[in-house]
């Protein structure tokens, strides 16, 4: 909790507490800045200090690491029962289940990604939209968590011409998102990041609408609400034509005719219906004596994209890496407790601040290596090479195919004795067997990679 960093003229604010402390060290006076890990931009005076704030705001954490530490208990060797192994099994698939909403729910995020290619055909024909992280890894989707795109053109990336310069390609994407009809206030283009990302968080639940099956709904997501003015386009069948003609495609179901230049335009899919909001708001720039915006008809039912929260990329890095790991979480016998083993170690890590990279903690991957290289040593599943996932993103999944996360007999006692025991396994392989002080966890190579390797 010590960060010996020289500092200079260094004033010290209030602890968390409310509580200030002594005065502050002068210039030159100190060489050691104290910080409390759990708590980011706040520093103390002394050591005793940093100890008195632990003792104040952290002291049930502290009670349950010394109880964790405790002699008692720091025996590993000690068997758990095979009821005790059953319920930690059962715990950890429920734990899983819940995590999984369903094919229906992935194939929102599917369509979403269609949705989002459209998009991006506008802005650089040839690149494409992947989808990658954890929703590609476990091939199934909660519905809640964000989903992350990256855009990548193949060709160009083999001609090292990729990513462009990706600034301005954040700006240009975030502005065809807004003409693709999603909120500003929505929408964030963060262009100052290390890596550049177009943000999108929804406002409201509304993925909940979006796979509602009524009828109304399914046909509200594919409709747009047109105003216009032009003297080319006085009818029906004029504007029937002209959208056909700005839209490059055939796909109108439908045209209601509200009155005053307003027109109700329904499309055969939701995704062609976000197309058409496209190409009419974005085609405006060059227009010049006739008027046309498109918006959603109804916003509780908007298309798919508009429903997710997504980060979308420029890099290529992240596609390669989930091809790898989505390859091990589906393609063995035993994948179903890979997956079901990996989210329930992601969701104890943020229960206990442990899944923090800001804090100098683990990310998700991370916890996710780990858990695959402790079933590798168990040769619960095969070692598998990362570099026999090719590069090139021509050869990668743009979308998963939904897999269910729990294996087909989650219910047996058998099965959850099985997934007892691994979990118990994964704590007791990395705090007495693993040599810390030599080796590193890397699935690089087989068998055990050293720090001097």
């Amino acid at each position: 909790m010590i960060d010996k960093s020289p500092i200079g003229n260094t004033q010290f604010p209030e602890d968390c507490d409310g509580t200030q402390g002594n005065l502050p060290v002068e210039a030159g006076n100190c060489s050691v800045i104290h910080t409390c890990d759990i708590c980011p931009k706040v520093i103390f005076e002394s050591e005793k200090a940093l100890e008195r704030h632990i003792e104040i705001r952290h002291k049930s954490l502290m009670e349950g690491i010394n109880f964790l530490l405790g002699k008692e208990h720091s025996d590993f060797t000690i068997e758990l029962s095979d009821e005790k192994r059953a319920a930690l099994g059962a715990k950890a698939f429920d734990v899983a289940k819940k995590r999984d909403a369903g094919h229906g729910m992935l194939e929102c995020a599917s369509i979403a990604r269609q949705q989002l290619q459209r998009i991006v055909d506008v802005w650089h024909p040839g690149a494409e939209v992947f989808i990658f992280g954890s929703s590609l890894v476990m091939s199934s989707w909660d519905g809640k968590s964000d989903i992350d795109f990256a855009v990548v053109d193949p060709h160009a990336y083999v001609q090292r011409k990729w990513p462009p310069e990706e600034k301005n390609a954040v700006r240009e994407l975030t502005d065809l998102c807004k003409s693709a009809g999603f909120k500003v206030s929505s929408l964030e283009c963060v262009d100052t990041a290390r890596v550049p990302i177009v943000k999108h968080k929804t406002l409201q639940d509304s993925l909940l609408n979006t796979v509602a099956n009524t009828k109304p709904a399914e046909k509200a997501r594919r409709s747009i609400c047109l105003t216009y003015r032009s003297e080319k386009v006085k009818t029906t069948e004029a504007l029937r034509a002209w959208l056909e003609k700005e839209t490059e495609t055939a796909t109108i179901e439908e045209i209601i005719d509200e009155g005053q230049c307003n027109a109700t335009v329904t499309f055969t899919t939701s995704t062609n219906a976000m197309v058409a909001m496209i190409k009419v708001n974005n085609g405006q720039k060059r227009r010049l004596n006739e008027y046309f915006s498109a918006r959603i008809m109804d916003e509780r039912f908007p298309p798919e994209a508009h429903c997710i929260d997504f980060d979308l990329c420029l890099r290529q890095f992240g596609i390669r890496n989930s091809e790898y790991l989505r390859k091990l979480h589906t393609l063995y016998d035993n994948s179903p407790f890979l997956r079901s083993g990996a989210v329930v170690l992601k969701e104890w890590s943020k229960l206990w601040g442990l899944n923090n990279s800001f804090m100098g903690f683990l990310t998700s991957y991370a916890i996710n290596i780990m858990w695959i290289f402790f079933l590798v040593k168990r040769d619960v599943i095969p070692y598998a090479s990362p570099y026999d996932t090719p590069e090139n993103p021509r050869e990668a999944l743009r979308e998963p195919t939904y897999v269910p996360i729990l294996p087909q007999s989650a219910g047996s006692s058998e099965v959850q004795i099985k997934m007892g025991s691994l979990l118990a396994d994964f704590f007791k392989f990395y705090a007495t067997e693993f040599d810390w002080e030599k080796n590193v966890v890397s699935l690089n190579r087989p068998g055990i990679t050293t720090k001097k390797s």
